[in-house]
């Protein structure tokens, strides 16, 4: 089931990459980029590998995934309040107490007429009873109880699968940063080189300018404190690649040191659509966001445990049934008795 959901989250990921590269990149560095640039590492890895990479390995996804089955785990719980409670009881107990002894002997079968004597009654010798119980509670009605509590159990398995989502969502959204954000701090850096190359050979140029008295100091000052400036920024996009590059080795689960050859290149295309896209997407977004909905749960959730306070002071009835066979020995014979009744409770203070 797991990678049915990975596979069909590939496919609407493989659908929209034209839209989200073209959202990505702005929010990456701010910078242009070249079509079909590509960071030529080791590994190769395509975007798709590096998304069911994520949601197979990142821990976020996993603690979605278990908070998910518990979620189910505890609607499971809730549904089973409504069926009857049957508990097997085996017990041992020896005493020489006159109430124990009286009621042992007379459950397992071995009271005579030499027991009504008063010294026996008073002072009688220790007994053994193993007891074998079966015990039945069905609760007939608590106050709606049960009921209020599958429709919490049922919110909160809805908001654990919606948790599931966004958090599949988010890191999809993340992977894809990363991803095309690592091209984009490789075209960055080589845009940069680039234009360091260039501003040493206007050095050089300016150099034998002024060697020969061309230009004045002044002049190739500026060029100096321009080149300067662009080793800075080549410092600060070397070291930006290389915090995108441990970002994405940490999404997609893989040593921080981890190297990739890149294969799903970050191409722009024109948006294209008519008028009203934006108004659709966020009627959309309202109805089927997971964050969305999990407000809208966590509402019906806190009106339905202001229905189970109430529901506290409502009387509850049950109805209880037992069996159970008393005998001197685990293995002997003895007497065996069942009782049957209801039980109402109500709260008073």
């Amino acid at each position: 089931m797991h990678e049915i959901r990975i596979q069909r989250l590939l496919k609407i990921t493989g659908a929209k990459l034209a839209l989200a590269a073209a959202v990505v990149a702005p929010l990456v560095l701010g910078l242009p980029v070249s079509a079909g640039t590509a960071v030529a590492q080791e590994s190769p890895l395509t975007l798709d590998e590096a998304i069911a990479k994520a949601l197979l390995h990142n821990p976020d996804a996993e603690a979605a995934q278990e908070a998910e089955k518990a979620g189910e785990a505890r609607h499971q719980q809730a549904v089973a309040r409504f069926l009857p409670r049957v508990d097997y009881i085996e017990s041992w107990n020896r005493g020489d107490n006159p109430v124990f002894v009286f009621g042992s002997l007379l459950n397992q079968g071995r009271f005579t007429e030499e027991n009504f004597a008063i010294d026996r009654l008073n002072h009688p010798e220790a007994v053994s009873n193993y007891r074998s119980q079966f015990v039945l509670q069905q609760p007939i009605f608590i106050g709606g109880q049960n009921i209020l509590g599958l429709d919490g159990a049922r919110i909160g398995r809805d908001m654990a699968e919606e948790g599931r989502k966004l958090t599949e969502m988010q890191l999809i959204f993340h992977t894809l940063r990363t991803y095309f954000g690592v091209q984009v701090s490789a075209e960055n850096l080589n845009v940069i080189e680039k234009a360091l190359a260039s501003a040493q050979e206007d050095l050089n140029r300016a150099q034998a300018l002024f060697d020969s008295g061309m230009v004045t100091e002044v002049d190739l000052l500026s060029i100096k404190v321009h080149l300067a400036g662009l080793k800075e920024e080549q410092i600060r996009a070397k070291n930006a690649l290389e915090v995108m590059k441990a970002e994405l080795s940490q999404t997609v689960g893989e040593p921080l040191d981890s190297e990739f050859t890149l294969l799903t290149p970050l191409e722009y295309r024109e948006k294209t659509g008519t008028g009203g896209v934006v108004e659709d997407l966020v009627v959309s977004a309202m109805e089927n966001q997971p964050a969305a909905k999990m407000k809208s749960l966590e509402v019906e959730s806190m009106r339905l445990k202001k229905k189970m306070s109430h529901a506290n002071f409502l009387p509850s009835v049950a109805l209880q049934a037992g069996w159970q066979s008393d005998r001197e020995s685990f293995t002997g014979d003895g007497g065996s008795s069942w009782v049957l009744g209801l039980a109402m409770q109500i709260n008073l203070f």
